[in-house]
């Protein structure tokens, strides 16, 4: 399984395509309109691959507020799946920390 952060402008039809049907393949009721509202209301996108196929993902945004003069940042982390063969692949952790940690 190889991992990848892009923005989410980077995303190619195909892949959107693929992390929908991996949504539909573990949720009940999705729907794509909806599906697409939200991955448009963030940032990134973490994509697990495996052998050319979505096999798991998380969209994320951060959050920057201003606290007592001192600026805060925070990651959102929205859908996150990953097909139940790969759930205990390392790869989506080792993807998420070195995302997160390069943000702050």
């Amino acid at each position: 399984m190889k991992g990848k952060v892009l923005l989410r402008e980077e995303l190619k039809s195909n892949e959107i395509n693929q992390m929908f049907e991996v949504m539909k393949n573990h949720y009940e009721n999705i729907n794509y309109e909806k599906f697409i509202r939200d991955l448009s209301k963030k940032r990134w996108v973490i994509l697990l691959e495996e052998n050319g196929r979505v096999a798991g993902f998380s969209t994320a945004a951060l959050i920057e507020i201003e606290r007592e003069g001192k600026k805060i940042k925070g990651v959102f982390s929205g859908d996150t799946i990953i097909d139940q063969q790969y759930k205990w692949e390392m790869e989506f952790q080792k993807r998420w920390v070195k995302f997160v940690t390069g943000l702050m």
